[in-house]
C-alpha cells in the first residue's frame, strides 16, 4: 500500500472489487466501476451510517457529505497506479490491474465488503437528481451547506417517481422522498400512469435499509 494511506482505505479497493449479492446473472460479469467522486462519496457515506470503519471524517460540503481524506487518498491511489481516475466526464473511477492485484492482498470484512458492493449497485443505478433526492431525504444533515437545494426541490417529486416506478424504493420511501403528500404523489402517479404496484427490477428498499441502514 503507498505510503501516506492508511490501512483501512483498503475499504475503497473493496468497493472497487467486490460484487454485489443483488441482481447480476450467474456466468456475468458486474460492472463495478463509480461514475465519479461525487457518487463514490455518496456510496462510502451511505455505508460509513452503518459501518463505522468506512467513515472518513465526512462533513456537509457544497453538494452533500464529502470527506478530504476520502479525496485524498483516490488521489493517491491514482498517483501509484492503483486505480483509474479519469477527469471530470472522463470515465468511472475503477481498478488499474495492478489495483486489482493489491485489493487480493488484503483482509476485509465479509459484511462491510457487501453493504460496499451493494450500495453501489443500488446508487449506480439512478441517475444524478434520483442520487441526490434519495441521499437528501434519508440523510438531512447533507442539506446544510448544501449548493443545490434548488435542483433539489425541483427534481425530487420527478426523481421519487422513477425511482418508485423502476423498483428502486417502496412507495412509502418515495413519498417520502418527493415531499409530497400520499395523496397528491398517487395523484401524480396516476396523471404518468405508473400503476402503485410496478415490478421490482434493482435492489428494494427492503434490502437495502436490511444491509446498509
Amino acid at each position: 500500500m503507498p505510503a501516506s494511506i492508511k490501512a483501512d482505505d483498503k475499504y475503497i479497493l473493496a468497493l472497487l472489487s467486490h460484487p454485489s449479492s443483488f441482481s447480476v446473472p450467474l456466468g456475468e460479469s458486474e460492472d463495478m466501476s463509480v461514475g465519479d467522486k461525487t457518487r463514490l462519496q455518496n456510496i462510502m457515506y451511505m455505508v460509513s451510517k452503518a459501518y463505522p470503519e468506512v467513515d472518513y471524517g465526512f462533513e456537509s460540503h457544497a453538494y452533500g457529505m464529502y470527506s478530504q481524506r476520502l479525496d485524498d487518498a483516490l488521489n493517491k491511489y491514482a498517483e501509484s497506479d492503483i486505480i483509474c481516475l479519469p477527469k471530470e466526464g472522463g470515465g468511472p473511477i475503477h481498478l488499474t490491474k495492478d489495483g486489482l492485484r493489491d485489493a487480493k492482498t488484503h483482509r476485509y470484512d465479509s459484511d462491510v465488503c457487501g453493504a460496499l458492493a451493494d450500495a453501489r449497485e443500488f446508487l449506480c443505478g439512478m441517475t444524478c437528481d434520483e442520487m441526490i433526492a434519495f441521499m437528501y431525504a434519508k440523510y438531512p444533515e447533507m442539506k446544510e451547506f448544501s449548493e443545490i437545494l434548488d435542483q433539489y426541490e425541483e427534481s425530487r417529486a420527478r426523481a421519487a417517481m422513477s425511482l418508485f416506478q423502476d423498483g428502486k424504493v417502496s412507495l412509502s420511501l418515495a413519498i417520502e422522498i418527493s415531499g409530497m403528500s400520499a395523496e397528491k404523489f398517487e395523484d401524480m402517479l396516476d396523471e404518468n400512469a405508473v400503476p402503485l404496484y410496478p415490478p421490482a427490477r434493482a435492489a428494494d428498499d427492503t434490502k437495502v435499509r436490511a444491509r446498509i441502514a
